[in-house]
């Protein structure tokens, strides 16, 4: 059974992301696991003591009631026959070492979280829980309310294009019926490719590896990654954009890390794999 572990911080994109987790695990047949954390300068009910390094005296975090948890719940769609279990990670999540362990030793199918995501001790650094997880991130932007997937574009270059991506995608995608979009764009450094062998990779080479009737790929010649991607995300009505950590196009987009804030060409869910 899969898992979608969501990361609340409390802050309103929490939201968004958590109802999104919830159709995602709807539609695939997974369970939903929330992870609450803080920011350590809110005040707290406290009632339970935290582990701490010894040069942060007085740092107190708990376990906070979770009202998110409660309007979870509280969800009914009639016309879906699956309900997805929802429960609280019962250990103290609040530092980007511990929601790694949780993710890695639970299996976690998929990560969701706002752009914001604080920690007992500060800010909560996504792209080093990126850095040492199995599973792909998803990234919703604030004021979100989208809740289903039918355009889903995977920006790669077709001569590296990763299969065990594509499935992944699959598996989201074939619920909600979605296209599937390979999004051609040349790594830095390497020359275009002709639209005939494009073509003949994408015919000979992926396409009957998969076998997805809505799969299909664009050769896409623009070297301006800004103004590919605007033309993928709001030119063909993407509704979910998805990166490989680090390799060809990431840090063109986001530069070395996931920022502070998306940019605002980039008001989206994004998915992030680690490989």
């Amino acid at each position: 059974m899969k898992t979608i572990l969501v990361i609340n911080d409390f802050f309103s994109a929490s939201h968004p992301a958590a109802l999104l987790a919830f159709s995602i695990a709807q539609q695939t047949g997974a369970h939903l696991l929330l992870a609450n954390i803080k920011p350590v300068s809110e005040k707290l009910p406290v009632n339970t003591y935290a582990h701490v390094p010894m040069n942060v005296p007085g740092v107190l975090v708990t376990e906070p009631v979770d009202s998110l948890l409660e309007e979870l719940n509280r969800i009914n769609y009639p016309d879906q026959p699956f309900k997805p279990n929802i429960r609280v990670l019962p250990e103290a999540t609040y530092t980007e070492a511990d929601i790694t362990a949780s993710i890695n030793t639970r299996g976690v199918w998929m990560v969701v979280s706002d752009i914001q995501g604080y920690g007992a001790f500060g800010k909560l650094n996504l792209q080093a829980i990126l850095n040492n997880i199995q599973c792909p991130l998803m990234l919703i932007p604030e004021n979100f309310d989208q809740k289903s997937f039918d355009h889903i574009v995977y920006t790669a270059d077709l001569r590296y294009c990763r299969i065990e991506i594509l499935r992944y995608l699959i598996a989201l995608a074939k619920p909600y019926q979605a296209s599937l979009l390979i999004a051609h764009l040349s790594a830095s450094g390497l020359p275009h490719l002709d639209d005939n062998y494009a073509e003949m990779i994408f015919k000979e080479s992926i396409y009957p590896l998969l076998g997805y009737p809505q799969l299909n790929y664009q050769n896409i010649r623009e070297r301006d990654m800004n103004k590919a991607v605007d033309v993928l995300v709001n030119g063909m009505d993407t509704d979910l954009l998805v990166l490989e950590n680090h390799r060809f196009h990431f840090e063109e987009i986001f530069g070395t890390s996931i920022p502070d804030r998306l940019p605002s060409h980039l008001m989206l869910p994004i998915l992030i794999f680690p490989y």
